[in-house]
């Protein structure tokens, strides 16, 4: 087994090892070997056969977490976080009792699909997916208004207009100073009692930047119910306590196994108050 920790990727733990080769996914010389005690001599010809997603996903572990999970195995931990929980490295810190990598961040009051790393290889790898787009994202908001099209893509540049206590305000601004956004966008229907005036709004984000979707469907005059930096309407007799914001689904191909992998997290319950 020594042998094969020099040869794999760190983010296989030595219990998994020895689980998968238990599990016949070593061989030696072209034979099955199921004992990681197993002696090489000089010349042997080991082979292993990298498991699947799947199977690393029957390998979560035994410790309790503060959120859902949606998705676990030796390098990846993906959850559904609650609304009111802040991404910075201080809170996760004293919710999970190890030290996860925050991948990426959804905004406080945003809700759904967060990917933690377990390892700092894996952290590297997702974050370089990231960079590459290569992970996929798509969130659901409900919105004040009903747009004119069915779907449309936003396509500006933001930059960091204010900061207050902590907080960003983020604008649409010119090519020179800003960063390009980018977002696609689906109109879903219309919800609630107030069926003229309130949408849901199936978004697909090609960028990361901050607050972007936000920004974005305020500029186009459909802000996120609830959001009071980029909205501040007000519709009779709807109340809502955060923005109506959810990170639904992400794909992507897992940086190890080459599988694709698709996680949902369920819409929360103050969505389908809206979408009963």
């Amino acid at each position: 087994m020594a042998f094969l920790k020099k040869q794999l990727p760190s983010s296989l733990s030595a219990r998994a090892l020895k689980g998968f080769i238990e599990r016949g996914a070593c061989s030696v010389n072209g034979q099955v070997e199921r004992f990681a005690s197993r002696i090489l001599g000089q010349g042997d010809r080991v082979a292993f056969a990298l498991p699947s997603a799947p199977h690393f996903a029957s390998l979560k572990s035994a410790i309790s977490h503060p959120f859902p999970v949606l998705y676990e195995d030796e390098g990846l931990f993906i959850c559904n976080k609650p609304p009111g929980i802040s991404c910075d490295p201080t809170t996760f810190a004293k919710l999970f009792p190890h030290p996860y990598f925050l991948v990426h961040r959804l905004d406080r009051d945003t809700s759904g699909v967060l990917i933690l790393a377990k390892t700092a290889v894996m952290r590297e790898r997702m974050e370089e997916l990231f960079r590459k787009r290569l992970i996929k994202k798509c969130y659901y908001a409900i919105v004040e208004g009903k747009p004119d099209t069915t779907e449309g893509v936003i396509d500006t540049y933001l930059a960091v207009e204010h900061r207050y206590q902590g907080q960003l305000l983020v604008k649409e601004v010119g090519k020179s100073v800003g960063k390009r956004a980018i977002t696609r966008w689906i109109y879903k229907g219309v919800c609630g009692e107030t069926k003229e005036k309130i949408s849901l709004i199936e978004c697909w984000p090609e960028t990361g930047r901050t607050h972007q979707i936000r920004v974005h469907l305020s500029g186009i005059g459909l802000p996120i119910l609830g959001d009071l930096q980029y909205g501040r309407r007000t519709i009779p007799r709807v109340s809502v306590s955060r923005c109506l914001l959810h990170a639904f689904k992400v794909i992507f191909y897992h940086p190890f196994t080459q599988r694709e992998c698709i996680i949902q997290a369920p819409l929360p319950e103050d969505f389908l108050t809206y979408l009963t």
